[in-house]
C-alpha cells in the first residue's frame, strides 16, 4: 500500500470524498476516494498492491477481456449500427476506402438521415481521416471491439495494439490476425513520432503513472498527432445520486477519477493542446450497486434487465446532449513545438 500526491498539482493536501466498497478483490484493505483540496482531482488512496491489482485483470474474469456471443437480435442490431458507423465516418469524417458489403451501399441511403442525427454520438470511432494513417491502441485487449472494427470499416489504416496480458494479446493475434504487442505501454519499444493517432479507451484511469503514459504518448505521436482518451467522469449526475455506490468507481481497479477540468489541466501540463471533450452516458449508471454491475459484465450482457438500462441510458444521453454525464471522450493534439 502507498499514499500519493496529486498528479495534477502535486499537492499533498486532500480530503476523503467517498468510501466505495471493494467488491473486486475483497481484501481487508480500506480504500477511499480522495479529493485534492487545491485542484479537485480525485484518486484512490491508498494505492492497491501489485498483487491485489493483478486480481482485477485476470484473463478469465475481467469483463474487458470477455466479449460474449451476441443473440440473433443483437447481431442484427450490431450490423445496423456498423452500417450507420460507416456512413458517419465516410460522410462526416471523410474516411476513404470504406468497405460496404452486399446490399449495404443501397441500404445506406435509407440509413443516412439517422446517421446524420447520430454523427456526434459515435465517439468511439470518430477519428479524422489521415491518408495512410497509423493508429496505436493502448490497452487494446483482444482488439475485437476497436482495432478489428476499424479494419472492417477501412483497410487504409495501419493498426497496432499494446496489451499487457499475454494470454489476451495472443488471443487477438490468433483469432483476429491483429498486430498486438505484449507488455506494459511504458516498456514497449516503439519509434518516436511514428503514429498519427493514439487511442486509450478505459486505460489512463487504471495506471499508476498517468503522467508517464501521457508523456510517452506525446513522444510517439507525430507533430499535431491526435490522442483519444475515453474514461468515466466524476461530473456524472448519477454520482450525486448514488455516492459511494456509483458504478464507475470500480475500486480498486480505477486508480484515478477525472473531471473535465482536471483532465484538461493534466493534458496541457504534459504537452497536449486544444482538448475537445464530448460526454456520453452508459447503461450501467442507472444501477446503484456495483455487485450487480460486475456480475452482469462477466456473465451476461444480453439479459432483459440490462437491456432496459441500455434503453434508458441512451435516451438520457440523447436528452442531455454534450452536458457532463458518466463517460467522456477526449480528443487532444500533441504540441511538439
Amino acid at each position: 500500500m502507498m499514499s500519493l500526491e496529486c498528479i495534477v498539482c502535486e499537492s499533498n493536501e486532500a480530503e476523503v470524498a467517498y468510501k466505495p466498497p471493494d467488491i473486486l478483490t475483497r481484501t481487508t484493505a480500506k480504500y477511499k476516494v480522495m479529493r485534492c483540496l487545491r485542484c479537485g482531482m480525485m484518486f484512490t488512496n491508498p494505492q492497491p498492491s501489485d498483487e491485489d491489482l493483478a486480481l482485477c485483470y485476470e484473463a478469465d474474469s475481467y469483463y474487458a477481456y470477455k466479449v460474449p456471443a451476441p443473440s440473433f437480435l443483437r447481431q442484427q442490431l450490431n450490423a445496423l449500427l456498423d452500417l450507420t458507423r460507416k456512413v458517419i465516418l465516410e460522410d462526416t469524417y471523410k474516411w476513404q476506402g470504406v468497405k460496404y458489403r452486399g446490399a449495404e451501399r443501397f441500404i445506406s441511403t435509407f440509413v443516412k438521415p439517422a446517421a446524420w442525427l447520430l454523427r456526434d454520438k459515435v465517439f468511439y470511432y470518430a477519428l479524422p481521416w489521415v491518408d495512410g494513417g497509423r493508429i496505436l491502441d493502448v490497452g487494446c485487449s483482444t482488439g475485437e471491439t476497436f482495432l478489428k472494427r476499424i479494419r472492417d470499416i477501412s483497410d487504409k489504416w495501419y493498426l497496432k495494439g499494446v496489451e499487457m496480458n499475454p494470454v489476451v494479446a495472443q488471443r487477438g493475434r490468433d483469432e483476429f490476425g491483429l498486430d498486438i504487442l505484449t507488455g506494459l505501454f511504458e516498456q514497449v519499444d516503439l519509434p518516436e513520432s511514428s503514429f498519427d493517432i493514439i487511442t486509450m479507451h478505459g486505460f489512463l484511469e487504471h495506471v499508476r503513472n498517468p503522467v508517464g503514459m501521457l508523456r510517452k504518448a506525446r513522444r510517439l505521436l507525430k507533430s499535431n498527432g491526435l490522442l483519444v482518451l475515453m474514461m468515466h467522469s466524476v461530473e456524472s449526475p448519477f454520482l450525486e445520486i448514488f455516492g459511494p455506490d456509483w458504478v464507475n468507481w470500480e475500486i480498486p481497479r480505477h486508480l484515478y477519477h477525472f473531471s473535465e477540468r482536471t483532465l484538461r489541466t493534466l493534458l496541457e501540463r504534459n504537452g497536449f493542446l486544444r482538448a475537445e471533450i464530448r460526454h456520453t452516458s452508459v447503461r450501467y449508471e442507472f444501477h446503484p450497486r456495483h455487485e450487480v454491475l460486475e456480475s452482469y459484465r462477466i456473465c451476461n450482457r444480453n439479459n432483459h434487465h440490462c437491456n432496459v438500462f441500455r434503453l434508458l441510458t441512451r435516451t438520457f444521453s440523447c436528452l442531455v446532449g454534450n452536458n457532463p454525464t458518466g463517460h467522456m471522450t477526449v480528443f487532444a493534439r500533441a504540441n511538439k513545438g
